[in-house]
């Protein structure tokens, strides 16, 4: 779930990353799985080289390629939420939440207004706000 502008109005964008690897035959295979199976369309998307991170005082980097793989079609996002889901019941709470905000208010400004009526953005992600219901 993302805001971002779109021809220089607010948008707000439901999409789903499903999977994020370096081998790219990995994300094809998982990617025609879900065409045949489901019906559902995925994107391949190249991310860059991944930053160099810190383990145990140690610094690793790294120099393959990463991709993600991602949905982005709004009925393909709520068939992925309805027939396979999210075992994490944070993440499975915020996509219902954005699907709800997609369903009602589209993808224009309303759409942003009520997501950040409720949400901010944290350093990674959308988080609930404080005292918000």
């Amino acid at each position: 779930m993302t805001t971002t502008r779109k021809r220089g109005k607010p948008w707000f964008l439901v999409q789903v990353v499903v999977a994020t690897s370096t081998s790219i035959r990995l994300l094809s295979y998982t990617r025609t799985i879900l065409r045949e199976c489901l019906g559902i369309k995925a994107t391949l998307v190249y991310k860059g080289k991944p930053r160099p991170s810190v383990f145990k005082n140690k610094l690793f980097r790294s120099k393959k390629r990463v991709f993600d793989l991602r949905i982005s079609r709004f009925g393909d996002v709520k068939r992925l939420t309805r027939v396979v889901g999210f075992e994490l019941a944070r993440k499975q709470e915020k996509l219902d939440a954005a699907i709800a905000v997609g369903d009602k208010f589209g993808s224009g400004q309303d759409a942003v207004k009520e997501w950040t009526r409720r949400r901010e953005h944290g350093t990674t992600e959308w988080i609930l706000k404080k005292g918000v219901d």
